[in-house]
């Protein structure tokens, strides 16, 4: 069957940190084969690949590169789904859970004495705590802020350089993110209390790997966003729901987009539910 893809940008409500950029849109391209859509969309700073390698391998006929691979991919994932999602706290100001039982924050951006108060705060919530520290924290930074969630932290991901993991692991549950994107799949450390896997940037051989090396050592696996559209956040719902349907997962980015395709995801705050959407218009597409 005939594939086709679209060239997109959508705009960010505001402008989004990666590494040393600040992105205000969000580039990709969608693919489609039949009724089937994915997204290949690379994040600026942190995939391998990049929308102008998208770019080559849709018009040129160049090798696939990991996003496309997984957009390919999720072309196979069309079964209606339906997952719970974390809650994201990016400011340590802003510390809300809503309808959401387990929040994810962003630590290791603010004084340790700010993000102390927001961790407290948050845990008076009675929310489940994720913390994510980008490995930007101190081991010493680290141990406190696991103290200040206490008994309502699940795990704290990927929080400190590489050469202070393993020690880590031993005194705290940690989450893999980085590492997974690092590490050969045989190289990965054990002992982890959860494997944090985002398809967008790992590739769908990569991706598929990690979860099978998950399941034979009985880790958790959450599956996380990259900033998606709407359609690829479609379907790393399908793809959490048959991969771990009973866990929280990390996928609630799409209230950062201004503009997005309309009707892939639909939302009661705490869990997400796949769609039938809207596409664009049909002269806009490229066969390849």
């Amino acid at each position: 069957m005939t594939r086709r893809g679209l060239r997109y940008e959508l705009p960010l409500k505001r402008p989004l940190r990666l590494g040393d950029q600040q992105v205000t849109t969000r580039c990709g391209w969608l693919v489609q084969r039949g009724d089937a859509v994915g997204d290949a969309c690379p994040l600026p700073a942190f995939s391998i690949d990049s929308v102008a390698d998208v770019d080559g391998a849709i018009l040129r006929g160049q090798t696939t590169t990991a996003s496309l691979s997984w957009a390919l991919h999720a072309l196979d994932l069309t079964e209606h789904a339906e997952v719970a999602t974390a809650g994201l706290v990016t400011e340590a100001d802003d510390v809300e859970a809503g309808d959401h039982a387990c929040v994810k924050m962003k630590v290791g951006r603010r004084p340790l004495a700010e993000e102390l108060r927001a961790v407290t705060s948050l845990r008076s919530t009675g929310v489940r705590i994720r913390l994510d520290g980008n490995r930007a924290l101190t081991p010493e930074a680290t141990a406190r802020l696991a103290d200040a969630a206490g008994d309502a932290l699940e795990y704290v991901e990927e929080p400190v350089a590489p050469e202070h993991l393993a020690a880590c692991i031993q005194r705290a549950p940690i989450a893999l993110d980085e590492t997974l994107l690092d590490a050969p799949v045989a190289e990965v450390p054990r002992g982890a209390a959860a494997f944090v896997i985002k398809p967008t940037l790992l590739g769908a051989e990569h991706t598929l790997a990690l979860t099978a090396l998950a399941a034979r050592r009985g880790t958790p696996v959450v599956i996380s966003s990259c900033y998606e559209s709407a359609v690829g956040r479609a379907g790393l719902v399908r793809f959490a729901a048959a991969t771990a349907p009973d866990t929280v997962h990390g996928l609630g980015t799409g209230p950062a987009f201004a503009s997005d395709f309309e009707g892939w995801v639909q939302t009661d705050g705490a869990r997400l539910t796949t769609c039938a959407g809207a596409l664009p218009e049909e002269d806009a597409w490229v066969a390849f």
